[in-house]
């Protein structure tokens, strides 16, 4: 899954100075989470899936994806049988608008993805 943010000092009504555009979206079975998803076994490596899944789920685009750098930490849930791998990736401001525009073209929009969610970080 990957964490994409922006610095953000723009004011949210007129008090509130935000800190950051964080991006989370809605997903289809009404948890609120971060993009991204199943690696394939045709996924060359954790990168490429993460990046096929992005680009599904929120029509991120090949100047924005990640990589071995943007590498945070893994977890395992036990429960879920599950290896979750965390990517952050910091963007400007007007780039993360564009990612979040472009949303609303990517494939699984409606389907897997409901909407993309910023939580007001202030």
């Amino acid at each position: 899954h990957a964490f994409i943010w922006a610095k953000n000092n723009e004011a949210l009504w007129s008090n509130y100075p935000q800190k950051a555009a964080i991006m989370m979206q809605m997903r289809f079975d009404g948890y609120i989470g971060f993009p991204g998803g199943i690696i394939d076994p045709e996924d060359e490596s954790w990168e490429a899936g993460l990046n096929r899944e992005l680009s599904e789920e929120i029509g991120l685009e090949e100047a924005f994806y990640l990589n071995k750098n943007n590498y945070l930490f893994s977890s395992i849930t036990h429960q879920g049988k599950l290896v979750l791998h965390f990517y952050l990736r910091e963007v400007t401001i007007d780039d993360y608008k564009l990612i979040e525009k472009k949303t609303l073209e990517s494939v699984d929009y409606g389907l897997e993805v409901t909407g993309i969610v910023r939580p007001v970080l202030y």
